[in-house]
């Protein structure tokens, strides 16, 4: 945000406004009003189908994006935008499903996506606030000192800078050791996609927005307006694939996730990215975590954004009630670890798909034709694994190897523990 800009103070947005719907507009795109043919068409306007064109395009190919709302404003608006190598997932439980190899291909694909963000962010002359920042790995109340233990040892094997830390920066009451995960990132995400947006549109993808895929096949799309996009290769990248809900339905589960943003005075905190380990008494498939922030605001000024409580989307008690019960647990919660956080001035919530083995699927949709591609399963690293998506799909729509295909395939089975 421009020192210059001064946000609406004082004030709740309402629960699905996120700060960064009031930094910078969205990509100006426009419906989609004629037929069309392309080499891929990609459905899904979020970091994942934006970088995807981006790198296609860069390739030569003939891109068609179709977005039913604008650019960035499902998941990508709705995280915290922290990019980072440490998984919500945990190293040490990747390597006991798959073993060692895998972590370390893991470990290698989050470090790339942040370099590509980093590096299309120079090339291209995006301004999206990328900012490298340490991140700290904490224990949760309800956790064991035994699994951070296990996790710093497994982040190690994966090829991770790592370092154990006897006391975690700008946490306070009751937060001693943790894990430093060295060379993270942060940065605005909104700023990021339209300026990736403009440069794909810059070497010829053409990306419609307002435009939804009514009709998902092999041989392209139809949107609910009529028109069609004849393509080779179909891309779906909408967080959850609105082509085959049913295929992927039994490996992933939805869950909601809530976010606040307070004032904190200027520079009292190290810009950095905190998380701990999560409850272990939740029950449920995740252990939900918390996951804090820094984020610049004005001249006076910084934004303290701390997410968590998340819960699986869809159950009889996600209301109003229920929600706005979230929140406080996440004030306080943050006024005890953040003492000189001010007023709450933002709040919303998001919606992460979780897969059960812990790793997203990104590659060709299973029970479909070769030429018919997913990313979802961003298990909390959305915005690395929609990266990692496009450096890994193409590779398989170019028939180039790719090491990671293996690894996020839709398709794959869990390992024997091996490597």
């Amino acid at each position: 945000m421009d020192q210059a800009e001064t946000p609406i103070e004082n004030k709740f947005y309402s629960v699905q406004e996120s700060v960064w719907k009031h930094t910078v507009p969205y990509f100006q795109g426009l419906p989609l009003k004629e037929d069309l043919r392309a080499d891929v068409v990609i459905v899904g306007g979020g970091i994942a189908g934006i970088s995807i064109a981006y790198s296609l395009v860069t390739l030569g190919l003939k891109v068609v994006l179709v977005e039913k709302g604008d650019l960035g404003s499902g998941e990508t608006v709705h995280s915290t935008a922290h990019l980072s190598t440490a998984l919500d997932s945990r190293y040490y439980k990747i390597e006991k499903i798959f073993g060692k190899d895998f972590s370390r291909m893991t470990a290698d694909s989050h470090r790339a996506a942040i370099d590509f963000i980093e590096l299309v962010c120079k090339t291209e002359n995006i301004d999206a606030e990328f900012l490298r920042v340490p991140g700290y790995l904490l224990l949760h109340s309800s956790d064991q000192p035994y699994n951070l233990h296990k996790e710093y040892e497994a982040a190690m094997d994966a090829g991770l800078p790592v370092k154990w830390l006897d006391l975690i920066p700008g946490i306070r009451h009751g937060h001693q050791e943790g894990i430093e995960f060295m060379h993270q990132a942060q940065f605005q995400p909104l700023k990021y996609i339209t300026g990736l947006a403009n440069a794909a549109a810059e070497k010829g993808a053409q990306i419609f927005t307002r435009t939804q895929a009514d009709n998902i096949y092999t041989g392209g799309i139809s949107t609910q307006q009529g028109f069609r996009v004849e393509a080779r290769y179909v891309v779906i990248a909408t967080n959850n694939p609105v082509n085959d809900r049913n295929m992927m339905h039994g490996k992933q589960f939805a869950y909601r996730t809530y976010v606040i943003g307070l004032r904190i005075p200027k520079d009292s905190l190290p810009q950095a990215l905190w998380w701990d380990t999560g409850d272990q008494h939740a029950k449920s498939l995740l252990s939900p975590y918390h996951y804090v922030r820094t984020a610049t605001y004005n001249n006076t000024y910084d934004l303290l954004l701390v997410g968590g409580e998340d819960h699986p989307t869809g159950l009889a008690f996600e209301n109003r009630e229920f929600g706005d019960d979230r929140y406080a647990a996440l004030e306080a919660r943050t006024r005890t670890h953040f003492p000189m956080a001010a007023e709450v001035i933002y709040r919303w919530f998001g919606q992460v798909m979780e897969p059960m083995d812990g790793l997203a699927f990104i590659g060709r949709n299973p029970g479909d034709k070769d030429n018919v591609f997913i990313v979802t399963g961003d298990a909390g690293n959305g915005l690395t694994h929609g990266t990692i998506a496009a450096l890994l799909i193409p590779d398989l729509i170019m028939q180039k190897e790719n090491r990671w295909a293996s690894l996020y395939n839709p398709s794959r089975k869990k390992n024997s523990n091996h490597g």
